[in-house]
């Protein structure tokens, strides 16, 4: 019951990472949690909530500023995504909480993530339940007693930000008098 909280930390989060980016289930609120890998502790953040999807973007925008920082959005705001984030954006959804969430679940009782204290976040995150199913497990809105946005985004942004970066394939070259 106290392990989100003992996983505060007064460390500054690091710059780039991966933003996630959910909606509430009736669509009035969107937001925005960003995970940033630091050695084998990821950091979460939640960078915005706001209450309209034209804000959503403002706050896009704005963190996206950061050439480091990757997007990862739902299906239904794919459409709406600005061209200009062509390249550094996928698309997450329930497939994808399947996925991670017993993998992040593990990740939080090693004591690998941290967070900042936000209360809104450590609401959503306490009542989140985890449903198991066929596929695997995820995070269900419907067996949660309130909203579990923040949460969901955090599994994801967790996950992906705990990838292992690409360092790049190593070229040769030869030059020639």
């Amino acid at each position: 019951p106290n392990l989100w909280a003992e996983l505060e930390t007064a460390d500054p989060i690091p710059d780039g990472g991966v933003l996630a980016i959910d909606s509430s289930v009736d669509d009035a609120r969107f937001i925005g949690v960003r995970g940033v890998a630091d050695g084998n502790r990821i950091h979460l953040k939640v960078e915005f909530v706001v209450d309209t999807e034209t804000k959503l973007w403002q706050e896009v925008e704005r963190l996206m500023a950061d050439p480091a920082l990757l997007l990862a959005l739902t299906p239904s705001l794919e459409i709406h995504c600005p061209k200009a984030l062509n390249r550094r954006y996928s698309v997450w959804g329930y497939g994808e909480l399947l996925k991670f969430t017993a993998l992040v679940r593990g990740m939080i009782y090693e004591k690998r993530v941290n967070h900042h204290g936000e209360t809104v976040l450590a609401e959503h995150m306490n009542r989140a339940v985890m449903a198991k199913t066929v596929q695997g497990a995820a995070l269900s809105s419907q067996k949660s007693a309130g909203p579990i946005e923040l949460a969901r985004a955090s599994v994801i942004a967790v996950a992906l930000a705990s990838k292992p970066a690409d360092k790049g394939k190593p070229f040769i070259v030869v030059g020639n008098r």
